[in-house]
Parts: structure tokens; sequence; C-alpha cells
């Protein structure tokens, strides 16, 4: 309804601070959304910038670098601690997401027999990344 609105639609901003206020609102309901998650995407600001938003059950909110969530989390964000660097090549971004799942795959107790979904959100849109 909000992007119907507003001819420019929302924002990353915007959808990130819309989800933590539904969120939160809910905690205060019947049924709470019990959702956690990530919402990235490109700001202009005046030069094209990434932003990823992490939200949580509570409806916290916090401007990150880099964010996992779930139970296989603590893994993969001791990986991107010790290596993520802002100035990151696609290829080495593409080599540090394979080695946060392989920690997943040694020292986590499920496997998925699927490979992981990785997309590239960029000044030129949205796209799935296949083994680069």
């Amino acid at each position: 309804l909000d992007s119907i609105s507003s001819p420019a639609g929302l924002d990353t901003e915007a959808v990130a601070y819309l989800a933590r206020s539904e969120i939160a609102s809910s905690l205060r309901s019947r049924q709470p959304i019990q959702l956690c998650l990530l919402v990235g995407g490109m700001v202009r600001n005046p030069f094209l910038m990434p932003r990823l938003y992490w939200l949580d059950q509570y409806g916290s909110i916090q401007n990150l670098k880099y964010g996992a969530h779930g139970f296989g989390s603590n893994f993969a964000l001791s990986v991107l601690d010790q290596r993520f660097r802002s100035n990151l090549s696609r290829k080495e971004a593409m080599e540090l997401i394979r080695e946060c799942f392989e920690q997943l795959r040694q020292r986590y107790v499920i496997n998925s027999p699927q490979p992981p979904r990785i997309k590239c959100i960029d000044a030129f849109g949205v796209k799935e990344l296949l083994n680069e």
C-alpha cells in the first residue's frame, strides 16, 4: 500500500523501518510475528551505496556491513568477522560466502543437500549468482 501512495516506492531504509515497526507492533498483539530478517538494497546518498539492515524478532534494527540470522549464524559470523573487508571483489566475496557455508557443513548438525542460493544486489539490480 505504501508503494502505491508514493510514486518512487519505498527505499531500502523505509522498507527496513516499516518491517521494524510491524514487528514491534505485533509484539503487543495476540499473535506476534516471529521473524528475523536481513533487508538489503542500494541507497542514493548522494551516490549509490549498499545498505544492509539486520532485524530481530523483537523489532531491534541495526545497519551493518554484513550479517547472518539463525542457528548457524555464529559460525558464519565468526568467518565474516575475520575475513570481511568492505572492498572485496565479487570473486573474493563468493569465496568468503563459500567459506561460511563450509563452516556450517563442518560444524553444524544439519547439512542441506541443496546448494545455497546466492543473490547479488548492486547498482544494476538483483542477480542470482551461479558458482562464479
